[in-house]
């Protein structure tokens, strides 16, 4: 990933866009977002299983405090 928030992505690629465009680039733009989609799932799935382990973690040292 490039480092730009989802928010901005979608600036550039309408700042981009003009209705004249043809049908296969308006097709490379969507395979595009939906690469990027992909990508952004990817890593909210990743921070997510590591939230849900570190609550784990957690978890354990509460529960074994005396």
């Amino acid at each position: 990933m490039s480092g730009l928030n989802l928010s901005e992505r979608m600036r550039q690629a309408a700042q981009g866009f003009t209705p004249t465009e043809d049908y296969a680039d308006m097709l490379a733009r969507v395979e595009r977002v939906n690469t990027f989609t992909k990508e952004v799932n990817d890593a909210f799935d990743d921070v997510l299983s590591f939230a849900a382990e570190s609550n784990k973690r957690i978890e354990a040292r509460m529960e074994s405090k005396p």
